[in-house]
């Protein structure tokens, strides 16, 4: 039996440079400051190269990487293209409804894991009065039904226990959730 490796890594906001500003003090779409190209790649080159670390220092690369504080597919189109992974992991993402438009995703290496299925699971916080138009949100759970192998696997994002779907969370003010299925 062989042993596998799996991680989780906030990332941190990890964004798309931010173009140009017309004005030194103008708004970033990031809400980051100074986020250019150069800042960027530095940071897909950190979170890669700890990953190689891995990789030295296990033999191999986690088969599924669960991430939080993504921005969209395409940082993580990005990341996968680097060393150590070569194109070789998949992506599942979804855009969340988080009000810093940070999502979570997992990479899977595409050799060893198939995806059977995916969705979010999102936490609607109602706030103010009983209008629904008031809710606040926070990072989805990601839910995934994996083929490993032979072997079946269910997983969400360690942000929330795997029985978040039946949880009880003892709030002052109503929850709601709300499923989305196939991820981008």
């Amino acid at each position: 039996m062989s042993t596998e490796l799996f991680s989780f890594y906030n990332v941190e906001n990890l964004f798309l440079p931010d173009p140009k500003p017309v004005h030194k003090l103008d708004p970033t779409r990031s809400g980051l400051r100074n986020w250019d190209e150069k800042r960027y790649k530095n940071k897909i080159f950190k979170i890669s190269h700890v990953y190689q670390l891995m990789k030295e220092e296990n033999g191999a690369l986690p088969f599924i990487i669960g991430l939080s504080e993504v921005s969209g597919r395409k940082v993580l189109e990005d990341l996968v293209e680097m060393e150590p992974f070569n194109s070789e992991y998949g992506i599942v993402h979804y855009n969340s409804m988080d009000e810093r438009k940070v999502d979570v995703a997992m990479l899977y290496d595409k050799n060893k894991v198939e995806v059977i299925d995916s969705e979010t699971i999102t936490f609607f916080f109602e706030i103010g009065n009983k209008n629904t138009g008031n809710y606040d949100t926070t990072r989805d759970v990601l839910f995934q039904k994996l083929n490993i192998k032979t072997k079946l696997l269910m997983s969400s994002s360690p942000i929330f226990p795997l029985s978040a779907k039946k949880t009880s969370i003892n709030l002052k003010e109503p929850l709601y959730l709300m499923k989305s299925g196939n991820g981008s």
